[in-house]
């Protein structure tokens, strides 16, 4: 594996100390919150490999859900360049890319086609970028693929200046937050174990560390302690589905927007780490074959839902500064879970200006 050479590591150094970047202080205060967005990275044909080889075509039954675009070749340059446009012009400050790993004997990147067409784009247009690791895939299986991930990351991704960061930390989503501790114990390990080599991988690469948020839920075990002794920062969520120790779904937009809510409570109330507030669009599966309970694929908001979510998520940030130094939207392109605010023939801009009413055009 590839490592970065001296000259390379101080070059970047340099970088770090004279971009114009956002770089969060351990407990920010700042007058606009700053949004995200979770980016999937699915839409690019044969190379999926999570059982869409043909991604479009189940989505193309859908047609309110087609692009403005159209069916676009994700990882080209010219949708990843309007995409960081639309982004920029609409208040969204930093896109989260979902990351796979081939492990074993692979020891690669799966699905990288939108982070690279980010990283050649010659104008960010302002939009710094993270990375997620998309750990429900089973994996990983032995030590070496998450440090092999870890290595690969500090070489391409970590120490670039458009990276986000928080107390100088890069900030490394994990979305299972317990999952990965219960996969390093089934070859013989820990998630701690796995996370302290990441931190000593990350200072030899001349960053002060890494700043790891796990995937969890109110009242999960990882909350209770478990999340600071793995070695987290914070924690996050993809998305959620039901309101804490509520056994059933959703079943509208309502009752999701409410479901986040008391989640959000419950973190700002009693959680041990800092909480990236995690928001949504809506839900709705119907294109990968829809939710077990189908009711729950009627969870769609309206713009003005939407707006009226995001609001309710800025007043906490603003209220808990310490405890809330980012939020993530759920997604800008989840086209087959119905979690989408790039622009469509049916939505238009509407979710991005709603977007922008909370949140603003970010500051540079």
């Amino acid at each position: 594996m590839p490592r970065i050479n001296s000259l390379v590591r101080a070059a970047r150094q340099a970088l770090l100390a004279a971009a114009s970047i956002i770089t969060l202080a351990a407990t920010p205060s700042f007058a606009a919150p700053q949004t995200g967005v979770f980016y999937f990275p699915g839409w690019r044909d044969h190379e999926l490999g999570l059982g869409h080889d043909l991604p479009w075509e189940p989505i193309k039954a859908y047609p309110e859900r087609k692009p403005t675009l159209g069916w676009y070749h994700e990882g080209d340059d010219a949708p990843m360049a309007q995409h960081l446009a639309w982004m920029q012009q609409y208040g969204i400050g930093f896109v989260v890319f979902d990351a796979y790993w081939l492990g074993e004997e692979h020891q690669r990147p799966l699905m990288a086609q939108a982070v690279n067409a980010y990283l050649r784009a010659p104008d960010k247009r302002g939009v710094q970028f993270a990375m997620m690791y998309a750990n429900h895939d089973g994996r990983p299986r032995q030590g070496q693929d998450f440090y092999a991930l870890i290595a690969y990351w500090l070489d391409h991704y970590l120490t670039r200046p458009e990276y986000v960061r928080i107390d100088g930390k890069p900030v490394v989503f994990i979305m299972g937050g317990e999952d990965i501790d219960k996969k390093a114990r089934a070859f013989g390990g820990s998630a701690r174990q796995l996370f302290d080599r990441a931190q000593a991988m990350a200072r030899s690469a001349g960053l002060p560390g890494l700043y790891f948020v796990g995937g969890t839920g109110a009242d999960d075990p990882l909350t209770h302690g478990a999340g600071s002794q793995m070695g987290y920062s914070a924690y996050f969520a993809y998305n959620y589905h039901a309101a804490p120790a509520q056994p059933r779904l959703s079943h509208s937009y309502a009752e999701l927007d409410a479901a986040y809510r008391a989640h959000w409570r419950w973190f700002m109330a009693k959680s041990d780490l800092p909480y990236v507030i995690p928001t949504t669009s809506g839900w709705d599966n119907r294109p990968w074959g829809g939710s077990a309970d189908p009711a729950h694929d009627q969870s769609v908001s309206t713009p003005a839902q939407f707006q009226q979510h995001l609001a309710a998520a800025k007043a906490l940030m603003l209220a808990n500064p310490a405890k809330a130094p980012l939020s993530v939207i759920c997604c800008w392109n989840e086209f087959g879970e119905g979690s989408y605010i790039e622009p469509t023939k049916g939505t238009g801009l509407s979710y991005l200006e709603a977007a922008r009413a909370v949140f603003g055009t970010p500051s540079r």
